[in-house]
């Protein structure tokens, strides 16, 4: 039985398992119709960690089980729910290091360091927890799920070209090889230029419209998430001598963002296309 690590990161925003007022059931109903289905269950060994602002650490425990959730790393209170033996670096450190690749005319995004960060945080409880798996995926814990996740990975299975499957800056299921450049990313962010870019690729991995509208305006999107994100992926491709096309694929209407409008009191979707 194969075994896969599920980190997911970022804030809880309206997760039901958040402690926030304004949730729903959207997107835990879309982890048990589209994730964690029962022949997801009895196909792979899966451990889950989690890094986030905030979460009901109760009700996490019990809607992923306690013998899955292998560790929490809550944002808001800098605690761990199990020990950690492994060195991980607060955030302003990690800031200040990606200031210092920063080109002074480029908007600065520290929303991408924010995000990042907690991919590195919850990557770190990983190491720490000191077991080898066959397929790690991330997903933001404010997003529905909307196809099913066990096709994608025998997508990966049955390919043996593609390393990583993505669906812009929100969600990907991969190698560990590849993840490790994923969920590290925060060590090099800010240091992926646009100028010194000539990457190739045909498919929409990214929409190619929107990647090349964003690299016209170097000034606005050289520092992006999403854009430090595919650069990386795109470098970790040159050096392999990998083809960017086989190598990542890029997925339609995965995961949907659900938020929620005050003003007008509905839960919102924002569809992700590539």
């Amino acid at each position: 039985m194969k075994k896969v690590a599920i980190l997911f990161t970022g804030e809880s925003r309206t997760n039901s398992l958040s402690n926030n007022i304004y949730t729903n059931e959207m997107i835990t109903d879309s982890y048990k119709k589209y994730f964690f289905t029962d022949s997801f269950r009895h196909s792979y060994d899966y451990d889950i960690f989690i890094c986030t602002d905030d979460i009901n650490i109760e009700k996490t425990l019990k809607f992923f089980g306690n013998v899955r959730v292998k560790n929490i790393y809550l944002m808001s209170t800098q605690k761990h729910l199990y020990p950690v033996n492994k060195e991980i670096h607060n955030f302003d450190f990690l800031l200040n290091n990606c200031k210092k690749m920063h080109i002074e005319e480029h908007k600065f995004h520290e929303n991408g360091v924010h995000q990042f960060y907690k991919c590195y945080v919850a990557y770190s409880i990983l190491s720490n927890y000191n077991q080898e798996y066959d397929y790690i995926i991330r997903s933001r814990l404010d997003v529905e799920i909307m196809h099913d996740v066990q096709t994608q990975i025998e997508t990966l299975e049955k390919n043996d070209s593609a390393k990583i499957i993505a669906a812009w800056d929100t969600f990907a299921i991969g190698n560990p090889d590849i993840m490790n450049e994923y969920l590290s990313i925060i060590n090099k962010f800010g240091s992926f230029n646009f100028s010194k870019s000539n990457h190739v690729f045909t498919r929409n991995i990214i929409s190619i419209e929107k990647y090349n509208v964003m690299k016209r305006n170097k000034r606005e999107w050289t520092y992006s998430p999403e854009i430090q994100l595919f650069e990386c992926l795109f470098e970790y491709c040159a050096k392999y001598n990998y083809v960017i096309d086989d190598t990542i694929i890029g997925v339609n209407d995965m995961i949907s963002i659900i938020r929620y409008d005050e003003k007008n009191k509905v839960f919102t979707k924002q569809i992700f296309d590539v």
